[in-house]
Parts: structure tokens; C-alpha cells; sequence
């Protein structure tokens, strides 16, 4: 995945900034330096990611023509504009870093990447550099804590007003968005006569028409299923909704065509993709109640149809303890 977007060249006395595209720094009795980021894959692949592993996001640049004493340190700054609700992770978890990095990481006359916190700076010498094409400044990293859709940005130091475009992160998987405990995760308890909620989001690389059925054995029944928007950011940070507000990402149905009693049947509405631009994102997910009458264990399970087959295959469970 990469993407080249033209930004206005600009003074380096301003120090210019980014979105994803042409970054444009010099001072006024230089050459132009013309710097294009060349966002990496990444890593793990569309579809593979979960909770608890680690996502890194390798930020690329291509210095299209040679500077003459120029000279400055344009900063890269990577911050989430959406997380998934009851995340632990704030707007500025991401970790950067300038392992791999096919910069200098010191040295004169060379443009040198450094890394602290969530910023990674480029150092550019005021002596020529020679032209160089994708090469890995640095990388971005976080590990999620919760499924749901993660999206952010990486812009440069101030002195653009162009818009940037944000990488979406679909990190697959089920968990309890409403509970007396483990509001995030995938058990918890709740209290006999009232609710629970939980959600799933579905894989980048769902194909459309994908089918998940979502079952309850134990004590309890479910109801109320609610699909999401694409990209939907009704359950995001620290918002206080449980549900999905309705929407096209699925289409909702019972499995028995009466009622719940035999579970809730959800169809991918579009192929799913992440890890790329915003723009070309798709994500579906869905919500459905939970509840008892009585004290004990209710599992609900996930289960993805064999289009082909029609073979049920488990891809999440969520145990809830009613007491």
C-alpha cells in the first residue's frame, strides 16, 4: 500500500509539514528538497490482525532531487483519531521507533532518523544529499487491546493546511460493551434481570456475502441485533453507547426465520478491507443483547458459514456469568 499526494513546497524557515504526500523544505537561498512518503504494508497483513499482537506501520520516504545546503528537521507524528470503545490506548500510544531503518541513524551529511515517543524526525545536514527512493525512515507501532476499528494519522511538522488521510487498522474479534465486568474483553459478568451487550467486528478480508451466525447455549437468550456503518465510530473511546446505530455494513436476520431462540444471522454487506487509506477502508460489525432471568454461565459464539460447504467454524466466544 502507498500513497503520493502533491503538498505546496514551502520555506524551511516555516518548517513544512505533511499528510500523506509530497512534503516540500528549503530555505529561501536553497534548493528545493522534495520528500514523498511512501507508507509501507502494514504488519500483521489485512485480516490477520487481534488483540494483543503488535501492529507496526513503517513510515517510507522518497527524496526526489538533490538539496543543496539545506538544512532542518521535519518531524513525523503519528496520532489515533478513532479507537474502539473501553480501549485502554490513548490518542498518542503509538510508539515510534527507527528499527530498520534505511536512514542514517548518525552521522554528518546525511538525512538521519531519530525516534522519541511518537515522533520520528529527519534530520536533513546542510550539505548535498544524494536523491533516494522508499526507503524506511522509521516505523509506528501499538499493540491493541480491544477489536474494533483503529485509525490514525501521521503528520509533519507545522506549515501546510492541507487535509491528511487517516490508515485504518481492523483488529477482528468479539468483546462485551455493556456488563457489570469486562467491559472490552471477551467474559465478564452481568446481574440476572438486566443486560448485556456485546459486539463483533468482523476480519479485513471478509468476503461479501460472508455469513456469521451467533449462538447462545447455557442459561440467558439474545436479541436485538444491530449491524454498524462502515468505519462506524458510534463505539469509539471513551463514548458511552453499547449498540451499534443501524446500518449497511450487514444485513440482520434470524437463523430460524421466527425469532431468536435459535440465534441471529448477520451477511457481509461489502468485502471487508483495512490496512490501507480511509478513503478505501471497509469494516463490518454487529451488536447483539444479552440476558437471564437466572443465576449461571451463558457462552455466545460466533461462527463463520463455508459459503462453499456450509460448515459452521467458531471465530469467537463470549462468556458471560449471571449472578
Amino acid at each position: 500500500m502507498s500513497t503520493k499526494t502533491t503538498f505546496k513546497r514551502i520555506a524551511l524557515a516555516t518548517v513544512a509539514a505533511m499528510g500523506f504526500g509530497l512534503l516540500s523544505v528549503a530555505p529561501a537561498n536553497a534548493a528545493t528538497a522534495v520528500y514523498v512518503t511512501v507508507l509501507g504494508t502494514p504488519t500483521p497483513a489485512d485480516g490477520s490482525v487481534v488483540v494483543g499482537t503488535a501492529v507496526t506501520i513503517p513510515l517510507k520516504l522518497t527524496l526526489l532531487a538533490e538539496t543543496e545546503n539545506a538544512i532542518g528537521a521535519p518531524t513525523f507524528t503519528a496520532t489515533f483519531t478513532q479507537r474502539p470503545v473501553n480501549t485502554t490506548l490513548t490518542a498518542t500510544s503509538l510508539v515510534a521507533n527507527v528499527t530498520g531503518s534505511e536512514l542514517a541513524t548518525a552521522g554528518a551529511a546525511l538525512a538521519v532518523a531519530s525516534a522519541a515517543t511518537n515522533v520520528i524526525t529527519v534530520t536533513t545536514p546542510a550539505t548535498d544529499i544524494t536523491a533516494f527512493a522508499d526507503k524506511i525512515a522509521g516505523n509506528f507501532v501499538f499493540t491493541p487491546d480491544t477489536p474494533g476499528l483503529y485509525k490514525l494519522n501521521i503528520v509533519a511538522s507545522a506549515g501546510t493546511d492541507d487535509a491528511t488521510e487517516a490508515i485504518v487498522i481492523i483488529v477482528r474479534g468479539a468483546a462485551l460493551t455493556q456488563a457489570a465486568s469486562g467491559k472490552g474483553n471477551t467474559s465478564g459478568t452481568a446481574v440476572t434481570g438486566g443486560s448485556a451487550v456485546a459486539v463483533y467486528h468482523a476480519p479485513g478480508g471478509a468476503a461479501l456475502g460472508a455469513v456469521y451466525n451467533v449462538t447462545s447455549t447455557g442459561v440467558g437468550s439474545i436479541s436485538n441485533p444491530k449491524t454498524c456503518v462502515t468505519l462506524d465510530d458510534t463505539l469509539e473511546g471513551t463514548d458511552t453507547e453499547v449498540r451499534c446505530a443501524a446500518g449497511a455494513s450487514m444485513a440482520a436476520t434470524s437463523i430460524n426465520g421466527t425469532n431468536y431462540a435459535d440465534g441471529a444471522k448477520f451477511t457481509n454487506a461489502a468485502v471487508n478491507v483495512g490496512n490501507v487509506l480511509v478513503g478505501a477502508a471497509v469494516s463490518s460489525s454487529f451488536t447483539v443483547d444479552a440476558s437471564s432471568s437466572v443465576v449461571g454461565v451463558q457462552t455466545i459464539t460466533v461462527t463463520g458459514v463455508n459459503q462453499s460447504t456450509g460448515v459452521p467454524t467458531a471465530v469467537a466466544t463470549i462468556t458471560i456469568t449471571w449472578g
